[in-house]
């Protein structure tokens, strides 16, 4: 028996549906599966967005505290230096008084 032109398209056309009816279900499982995934990859992104966002925040903070402790810096030296020209003032005072002290002696 020798299969005509409409037997071929007959049989093709089975032999889809069938593939389709095998191949569906696998599609189903795998776009679920993808989209199970695609899920976690936009959650992971969305946390690393976050950790980025803090990490800006916690830079400009250490920052802003940083020019602060320069800050506290200049004027620590500049105490420093006024506590210096103090103790030196008082060393010559002590050493004039000592000074006087042996004179009137």
């Amino acid at each position: 028996m020798s299969l005509t032109e409409n037997d071929l398209k007959a049989l093709r056309s089975l032999i889809r549906e069938e593939v389709r009816g095998e191949i569906e279900p696998f599609r189903k499982e795998v776009n679920t599966r993808f989209d199970t995934v695609q899920g976690q990859i936009l959650e992971l992104y969305d946390r690393d967005n976050k950790r980025q966002e803090e990490y800006v925040v916690i830079k400009e903070q250490l920052d802003r505290h940083d020019k602060q402790f320069e800050k506290i810096d200049g004027h620590l030296d500049r105490i420093e230096k006024k506590v210096d020209r103090q103790n030196q003032y008082i060393e010559d005072l002590d050493a004039r008084v000592t000074a006087l002290e042996k004179k009137s002696a």
